[in-house]
């Protein structure tokens, strides 16, 4: 159930701290489920377990400040993010994800910002940008892909 939204304070700077430690927070958490075995503990069990992490994790910003990102401006923005981050792969990777692959990584995301930025986000994902995907700093990425 969404939370009750508060006011958006007149100056955003001064909630950068809660920011960052929420995004800390849900990064943390991004592959709490990769290992769980739905064959074994049933849908039941997983959906149970889902529900109690979701309420451990801190309200999301959307749910929180929904004038902000209940605007068209917004929408706009998002879906405008979200084709940037779209990524092919490229013949020159392939070789280097399937290395990747065989080691663990099952997830990718691509963050739709601007600049490089990798990060390995527990044992099966990697974060991403389209900067980095499309240089060549992805095959020593893949390439040395390790489960953590």
């Amino acid at each position: 159930m969404p939370a009750a939204a508060v006011p958006v304070p007149d100056d955003l700077a001064s909630v950068a701290t809660e920011w960052l430690a929420s995004w800390a927070s849900r990064e943390a958490h991004v592959g709490d489920f990769d290992d769980f075995d739905v064959e074994k503990l049933g849908v039941g069990a997983y959906f149970a377990a889902w529900q109690r992490a979701q309420s451990a994790l801190p309200v999301a910003w959307s749910d929180r400040y929904p004038e902000i990102f209940a605007t068209d401006t917004y929408e706009a923005w998002r879906e405008a993010a979200a084709n940037s981050a779209l990524c092919a792969i490229r013949a020159e990777i392939q070789p280097a994800l399937v290395h990747a692959w065989e080691r663990g990584l099952t997830h990718i995301t691509t963050l739709p910002l601007t600049g490089s930025l990798s990060r390995p986000l527990g044992r099966h994902r990697l974060m991403t940008t389209p900067a980095t995907w499309n240089s060549s700093e992805i095959l020593d990425i893949l390439h040395s892909w390790a489960p953590r």
